[in-house]
């Protein structure tokens, strides 16, 4: 009878799991694609890199570091009449930091906030 239990407990146990948090830490590479709205810029791709720090079950902490390159269509610019330049490719290195709270274990909110640095077109922005 004691092994009939036994074994019956151990089959429980190893076939359920329970969950009450969400947050965990982890990080990941991501690979984009993008697209300006304006006309003067084609298709475009860049590299994130993602990470995610648990504090506790409900609050996460999320850096982020990435790059994006823009192309452009290389538009010739005028002003007064006199041609000024070129439209050039960008190039942005951007640096975020954000947080998430899960309210249950399906519905989370999260705020951020991300610092861009664009070179292109003769300036950094």
């Amino acid at each position: 009878m004691n092994y009939k239990l036994l074994l019956t407990l151990a089959v429980i146990t190893f076939s359920s799991a329970v969950g009450f948090g969400q947050a965990r830490s982890s990080i990941g590479l991501g690979l984009t694609i993008n697209k300006p709205l304006s006309s003067d810029y084609h298709f475009g791709h860049g590299l994130d890199l993602q990470g995610s720090i648990r504090v506790s079950d409900q609050i996460a902490i999320l850096p982020e570091l990435g790059y994006r390159k823009i192309y452009s269509n290389g538009r010739k610019i005028y002003r007064d009449g006199y041609l000024y330049t070129r439209l050039q490719d960008l190039g942005t290195v951007y640096l975020g930091v954000g947080g998430k709270y899960y309210f249950t274990n399906r519905w989370f909110a999260g705020l951020g906030a991300n610092l861009h640095i664009s070179g292109g077109n003769e300036d950094i922005v």
